[in-house]
């Protein structure tokens, strides 16, 4: 993988060996001694395919007007001292808590926000089709919030690949549902009788990679959204 820079005395590159990290959160740090209500907040899981800026300083003795024009170009987390190539947030909802509240899907992730409300409707839209075999028992449900890839970088692998490697080698668990939004309703719009053009695709490219590797087109029958998802083993066998 290439950086490469315009400086003052011509253009650079620099070949560079990325790694992913990947970092967890969750404030209910006393689970399961925790009092549930449907306030609760899910465990956030924040993955990024990053270049040490200490590792790439060592190889190629960055300079002064090098790291400028680094962060001018890149996404640059200065208090870590990387730059981020590709980066996805993702929010898991263990079944056991959601059991444990006895409430439905939909009605604790209503508490988060709308696009975790259409992710929850479906996830009981599964439970009570029984659709997947039970996919939520003693698993979770995971919602990829947002997944990016830098301008600079063009592979078309590296979003799948940051899936990919997110469920092989940090998620133990291979129970659950991983969803995806991929098309939403503009509400707003769709209140004029005269537009009928009212479904915003978010991104086309990521519909059809995620096709490749296994997810499935779903339209919530509750609210329209078009929602993509697979099982966890799937990803964790590929």
């Amino acid at each position: 993988m290439l950086i490469d820079l315009i400086t003052l005395a011509g253009r650079l590159e620099y070949e560079v060996l990325p790694s992913v990290t990947y970092e967890t959160y969750c404030e209910f740090i006393d689970f399961p001694e925790v009092d549930y209500n449907s306030d609760i907040d899910p465990i956030v899981h924040t993955i990024k395919l990053v270049v040490s800026l200490e590792v790439l300083n060592d190889e190629y003795e960055i300079t002064d007007e090098i790291e400028e024009l680094l962060k001018k170009k890149y996404w640059v987390d200065e208090d870590r001292d990387q730059l981020i190539i590709a980066k996805m947030t993702m929010t898991e909802f263990p079944n056991t808590w959601r059991e444990r509240m006895d409430v439905t899907w939909s009605y604790w992730l209503d508490a988060i926000d709308g696009d975790h409300f259409v992710i929850g409707s479906r996830a009981d839209e599964i439970s009570e089709r029984e659709l997947y075999d039970n996919p939520f028992d003693n698993g979770s449900l995971y919602y990829i919030k947002d997944i990016a890839v830098h301008d600079s970088f063009d592979n078309d692998a590296i979003e799948i690949d940051l899936i990919r490697y997110t469920f092989r080698d940090f998620i133990q668990n291979d129970t659950g549902v991983v969803f995806y939004i991929a098309q939403t309703i503009d509400h707003n719009v769709e209140k004029n009788p005269d537009t009928k053009n009212t479904r915003i695709v978010k991104d086309k490219d990521m519909i059809e990679k995620l096709e490749r590797c296994g997810f499935s087109r779903i339209f919530n029958s509750t609210v329209k959204d078009m929602i993509m998802e697979i099982e966890v083993y799937k990803l964790q066998d590929l």
